[in-house]
C-alpha cells in the first residue's frame, strides 16, 4: 500500500522554490495508473494524447484550464473531467497552482504521444 500526503508534496514544492517545475508522482497498481499532478502557476504540461484509454482527472485545488483538441475548458476545484482516448489535451495554469489526481486502467496503457 502506498500512501501519499498532498500537503507533503506542496510543502516539498514550496521549500524548493520550484516555482516553474511541475511535479508527477506516478502511483501504480498491478490494474491502474494515477498520478498526482502539481502544476505550478503560469506553466503548462506538455500537449499529448492516450492512444488506448480514457483518462480521468479530479482537480484537488487551484484553477487553471484544459485544451482538449483546441477546445478550452475552465478547470476549478473539485472538478472531474474525462478526456477521452485519442484526443490531444494539455492543462494550463495562470494565477493559481493546481493539483490534479489523474487516473488510467492499466490493462490498455500504451506509451503516450
Amino acid at each position: 500500500m502506498e500512501i501519499i500526503n498532498i500537503s507533503e508534496i506542496k510543502n516539498e514544492v514550496n521549500n524548493h522554490n520550484l516555482e516553474k517545475i511541475i511535479k508527477k508522482i506516478p502511483l501504480l497498481t498491478e490494474h491502474a495508473m494515477a498520478s498526482i499532478i502539481f502544476i505550478p502557476s503560469n506553466a503548462e504540461t506538455a500537449k499529448h494524447y492516450h492512444s488506448n484509454t480514457d483518462e480521468i482527472n479530479f482537480i484537488i485545488e487551484g484553477s487553471g484550464k484544459i485544451a482538449i483538441d483546441g477546445e478550452i475548458q475552465d478547470l476549478e476545484k473539485e472538478m472531474v473531467l474525462v478526456v477521452p482516448k485519442k484526443k490531444s489535451f494539455q492543462f494550463v495554469t495562470t494565477k493559481e497552482n493546481m493539483i490534479i489526481l489523474s487516473f488510467r486502467p492499466i490493462n490498455k496503457l500504451k506509451k503516450s504521444k
